[in-house]
């Protein structure tokens, strides 16, 4: 046998028969289940992943708890980016997940684009604001922690009559921004890129808002999988996080 021969089924054969040189074929898709407040950043993301691996990521939006189900009841997703640790530990705790692992911390932000004369929860409780967007606490982490926050504020009371829930903190978002709803309390992730100055929920009202990711045991495209999860824990996307509004962990 040739001398280069050898050398090829060397580098096929090593490793317990597995190509030391394995990576996704290009072309390939991961179907990702992303938590919406992700819509506005992801094509950013799954362009800078695809950059480094020719594996497309092919986002379905949504809220966490209702992503949750989608995949508790069998659907096709590879990767999870949820909006909270909580769903992650429990599919992994069902046997649907490997370990949950914090890729992110998000912001509460009080968006009124219509109303220049909002600027903190206690304007909400005035007599000419109608009507407040909050994603459905039942199902959106996001929406829980303003409920958190209306509480901790001693706010609740009188904001609560007010109250219109969105499905998602994106439906939340599009109260506000069409008029529908004066004020939505959402992620900041959704306006950071435009309007940074947007004023913020402060974060002593709510416990943080920790956004953790997981690979699905269902997946079969595992290496390409761990190979989009080292990319969403890694530094370059970490930038991407950070940019757009929230915190990344930091990464020892």
């Amino acid at each position: 046998m040739k001398r280069t021969s050898l050398l090829c089924l060397t580098l096929v054969c090593c490793g317990c028969g597995k190509s030391v040189f394995e990576v996704p074929p290009p072309g390939a898709e991961l179907h990702v289940a992303a938590a919406a407040n992700l819509s506005t950043i992801f094509d950013t993301l799954a362009a800078a992943e695809y950059k480094r691996t020719h594996v497309h990521l092919v986002p379905s939006f949504g809220s966490t708890a209702t992503l949750t189900i989608q995949i508790e009841n069998g659907a096709p997703f590879d990767v999870f980016l949820a909006a909270d640790t909580e769903h992650p530990v429990s599919l992994a705790g069902k046997g649907l997940a490997d370990s949950a692992r914090e890729y992110a911390r998000g912001k509460l932000v009080i968006w009124a684009p219509h109303r220049a004369d909002i600027h903190q929860l206690s304007d909400l409780t005035r007599a000419d604001v109608k009507a407040v967007a909050v994603a459905n606490p039942d199902l959106a982490p996001y929406g829980h922690a303003a409920m958190e926050a209306l509480t901790n504020a001693n706010l609740l009371a009188t904001v609560r009559p007010k109250i219109v829930f969105g499905q998602n903190i994106s439906a939340t978002l599009s109260y506000a921004d069409s008029g529908n709803a004066d004020v939505a309390l959402t992620a900041y992730s959704l306006v950071a890129a435009k309007h940074a100055d947007a004023p913020l929920v402060p974060d002593t009202l709510y416990t943080p808002i920790v956004q953790s990711l997981c690979i699905l045991s269902r997946t079969s495209q595992r290496r390409a999988a761990e190979r989009s999860v080292d990319f969403f824990l890694g530094p370059e996307a970490g930038a991407i996080f950070t940019k757009n509004g929230y915190t990344v962990p930091t990464r020892k």
